[in-house]
């Protein structure tokens, strides 16, 4: 495996590409692999192993890759998608006041897909005004079109 990481860019992007075929083929172990190795060359990477790391439920490994791509992203161009990405981790690991947190970032950056799970959030701790609140906004953004 070592061999196909050539000191030159478009070789270390290929082991990016690398881990997205596996990904694609459900191949996780592969996947990881090689997203860890382009992670220096391609902070995508981190967003792929954090996601990778939530559907296999380690939500400690997620949350530490998502943090990882925020402190080496340039732009918050994935920034809405990520805050919501971490208020599902910390809600998964039972930190609700963080999951909010989270979910109220991503709604700051136009992220509307958090309304939906902000609206659930504040009806399951009966605070049922701001639930209705943000189900509304999440309608008024066509979240919830097919």
């Amino acid at each position: 495996m070592s061999s196909v990481i050539i000191e030159d860019n478009k070789n270390k992007i290929s082991v990016y590409e690398l881990g997205i075929k596996y990904l694609n083929n459900n191949e996780y172990d592969e996947a990881i692999t090689y997203f860890k190795l382009a992670i220096k060359n391609n902070n995508n990477a981190n967003l792929k192993l954090a996601d990778i790391y939530y559907d296999l439920s380690k939500f400690d490994l997620s949350e530490l890759y998502y943090l990882n791509f925020l402190q080496a992203s340039f732009d918050d161009v994935n920034y809405g998608y990520v805050y919501n990405c971490l208020g599902d981790v910390y809600l998964k690991l039972n930190n609700n006041e963080k999951s909010e947190l989270y979910y109220l970032k991503a709604v700051n950056k136009n992220y509307y897909d958090a309304c939906v799970s902000l609206g659930l959030h504040y009806f399951n701790i009966e605070k049922y005004e701001l639930s209705e609140m943000y189900y509304l906004i999440a309608i008024e953004n066509n979240i919830y079109e097919s």
